[in-house]
């Protein structure tokens, strides 16, 4: 979006202008306050219920942050089989923390990482896992140049919440036609 209608000279066809999308804007937001609706979610609150829940799903999507900026930073490696060898360390360094802290949000036994039901911290982490369930198809990269897979066989049995979480998300009604294809095209 570009607000102030000046700075998108150089693509002008891709960066609607305030003005451009103001009045369908107010149309919609008429139409919400004149039902009685609004933008929050409250049958399905992604975002947690409460303050508290919610400042603990930002703490989860700012470590999945951290996590993924490291894991595309490796997975892009893998596409040159000569990839600096930190990038390697430094991505198992990332997903060692990320995985930790999502066995630890998991200790006490919950269904989901933040309260009573799903929300954006388990959509998050469905997301990466899957994402970073690719370095599968450079592990002959990785055998070559003499280094484990981070995602290896053994993650499961090392990070059993993690892992458990992972295959119940992997199941779920919201997510099963997506990340079920996925990753059996990866594991092809």
């Amino acid at each position: 979006m570009d607000p102030d209608g000046n700075r998108a000279e150089e693509n002008p066809d891709c960066i609607p202008r305030h003005y451009e999308f103001q009045v369908s804007l107010e149309k919609a937001m008429d139409y919400l306050v004149s039902t009685g609706r609004s933008f929050r979610a409250e049958r399905v609150p992604l975002y947690g219920r409460d303050a508290y829940e919610a400042s603990r799903i930002d703490s989860f999507l700012d470590a999945s942050l951290v996590f993924a900026r490291d894991a595309q930073h490796y997975l892009l490696a893998l596409g040159d089989e000569s990839f600096p060898e930190h990038v390697h360390a430094r991505a198992a360094e990332a997903f060692a923390v990320y995985i930790a802290g999502i066995e630890q949000g998991l200790t006490a036994r919950r269904a989901w990482l933040v309260g009573e039901q799903i929300t954006l911290a388990d959509i998050c982490f469905v997301a990466e896992l899957c994402l970073f369930s690719n370095e599968r198809l450079r592990r002959p990269t990785l055998e070559k140049r003499g280094l484990a897979p981070i995602l290896s066989d053994g993650w499961e049995q090392a990070h059993p919440g993690a892992s458990g979480h992972f295959r119940r998300l992997a199941k779920h009604p919201a997510f099963a036609p997506d990340v079920g294809p996925y990753l059996a095209k990866l594991e092809k």
